[in-house]
């Protein structure tokens, strides 16, 4: 699974000079009809042929030429499991290679670096949360990231409730007094799981929190939930303590998605709220992107299919939104950048900030308010 860290690398690494980055991205869901009998690899062949048509310049088209032969070498040795292929490589060959289990649109870019807008676009919507099934007896614990499910067998490791023998039908007394007993088994049970759940959350990073089981447990584990922990609540599902990771991710994508798609809705009132009142936001493409090249932004907030095309200043750096070919700044020769919000969101978090892409209702907003913005440091 393609990690945090490996996203930071790509956006650290550089081409070799003259050269560039083939970076692709290929649907190859075996479900889907036109990826039958490897009709992803016609589907690339033609990609790569169209974007070889678009350079002039004839040593990039020679390293590009380079990059699409190694790249379908490689994908003539793939065999899909996945839903999505993700490649990147240079002349020196691929250097990163992965399977996703959600659905990518087909793309290839070439350019100066790693082309990650869909990646990022794919870690802000499929972030990572926690799962605990439970009932009065056991618990498991999950984590889904990209549409991965992984259960950590040993870290809700607490002892079995006990059972408890049930007294004879005359015994009214000990009745209650065995029925008090087992439940406060159960109680203890949950609330070393409430407990365990604390140091899983840290150690597993997970933002967001589904309990699951019988709804008199999951409503008693709420309860005893530590404020942290109540705050990455987004929701309880009735499922079976044994139920499979089909079973959890149909069961939890709706509510992961409504949550998401409601977070979004929160971040871009606030950002609109903020920018209007000058209180350290701003909204739009030139204001945004001036600020990310004073190294100001602590969040960049963008809508959904928001690519606009722009330049760089091969230079200073600065980003441009339009047709510029001189830098206003240093008189220096801006260059074309085809998405310039994928490399504004990749000057942020190369900054150590944080990058947001919202979707529906949330993204018209923000188209209405110039389709990007920004959360400022200072």
């Amino acid at each position: 699974m393609i990690s945090t860290e490996d996203v930071r690398e790509l956006i650290e690494h550089k081409a070799p000079t003259g050269s560039g980055v083939l970076s692709v991205y290929l649907n190859v869901d075996q479900s889907q009809a036109v990826n039958l009998n490897r009709g992803f690899e016609a589907a690339l062949k033609n990609m790569l042929r169209g974007l070889e048509e678009t350079l002039k310049n004839e040593d990039q088209r020679k390293s590009l030429l380079s990059a699409c032969d190694q790249v379908l070498r490689a994908v003539t040795r793939y065999s899909p499991h996945g839903k999505s292929l993700v490649m990147f490589c240079d002349p020196k060959g691929v250097f990163r290679q992965q399977e996703l289990k959600i659905g990518v649109e087909n793309s290839v870019r070439w350019s100066a670096k790693p082309y990650i807008r869909p990646l990022l676009e794919a870690f802000d919507e499929f972030r990572r949360y926690g799962i605990v099934l439970t009932d009065k007896a056991r618990s498991r614990l999950f984590t889904v990231f990209l549409d991965q499910v992984e259960e950590h067998v040993d870290a809700l490791a607490v002892e079995d409730v006990k059972h408890i023998k049930s007294p004879g039908s005359d015994h009214m007394r000990s009745q209650m007094q065995v029925q008090r007993k087992a439940d406060g088994h159960v109680r203890h049970h949950l609330k070393n799981v409430s407990e365990l759940l604390g140091k899983v959350a840290e150690e597993h990073q997970f933002e967001r929190l589904v309990l699951g089981g019988p709804v008199t447990a999951t409503n008693e584990l709420q309860g005893l939930l530590p404020t942290p922990l109540r705050r990455l609540l987004i929701g309880t599902i009735p499922l079976p303590i044994d139920a499979n990771a089909t079973q959890i991710l149909e069961a939890t994508r709706k509510l992961q998605s409504g949550a998401e798609r409601a977070d979004e809705e929160h971040i871009v009132g606030d950002l609109i709220t903020a920018a209007a009142k000058n209180n350290q936001a701003v909204t739009g493409l030139d204001p945004t992107l001036k600020t990310v090249h004073e190294g100001r932004v602590r969040r960049i907030v963008y809508a959904n299919g928001f690519t606009p095309q722009g330049g760089e200043c091969t230079s200073c750096g600065y980003l441009f939104a339009g047709n510029v070919h001189t830098c206003a700044y240093c008189e220096s020769e801006v260059q074309l950048v085809k998405d310039v919000v994928a490399r504004a969101v990749s000057r942020v978090l190369n900054n150590g900030g944080q990058a947001e892409q919202v979707r529906e209702k949330a993204a018209q907003q923000l188209h209405d308010a110039g389709g990007i913005g920004a959360f400022l440091r200072f």
